[in-house]
């Protein structure tokens, strides 16, 4: 049975900054549309996500976020945040493998909760599994503390 950490923290902004020669831009459809299936395959050694993929009513294309490499300007990962209740949400964090461990994830979910707090939301949450040691090591050093924990 795995378990489930639901993680939250305060919208207050973060000013991290992504490594040296990765760069944070703003989901542009008609670009990066193919591109996000392609990383979260990559990055979590899954089936593509359908072509449909953002087709749920919480998506909020202003609250996807990619880093892109300067050099070859290519997307090597991404996050996923929108608004949900009264609450800010970050869905998926993805970053190929080629480039993790690098400080992509980190300076995604900065610029994922800097978003959420300019909404005038208060809080965020994100959640991740007890395994993922590297993720629930990135979220608490971004300030995220688990509040509840699910068994699946």
């Amino acid at each position: 049975m795995k378990k489930l950490l639901r993680m939250e923290r305060p919208s207050a902004t973060t000013g991290i900054m992504p490594p040296a020669g990765i760069r944070v831009v703003p989901y542009r459809s008609g670009q990066h549309h193919d591109r996000v299936p392609a990383i979260y395959a990559a990055s979590f050694g899954e089936e593509p996500w359908p072509a449909n993929w953002d087709q749920f009513d919480e998506f909020d294309p202003q609250g996807l976020f990619l880093a892109e490499d300067e050099s070859t300007q290519e997307p090597v990962g991404y996050a996923i945040c929108f608004q949900r209740r009264d609450f800010g949400y970050i869905s998926v964090v993805a970053v190929i493998p080629a480039y993790q461990r690098r400080g992509i994830a980190s300076a995604l979910v900065g610029v994922a909760i800097d978003y959420l707090h300019s909404l005038g939301l208060d809080t965020v949450r994100i959640d991740a599994y007890e395994e993922s040691t590297p993720a629930v090591r990135t979220y608490e050093k971004l300030g995220f503390q688990v509040f509840d924990v699910l068994h699946e």
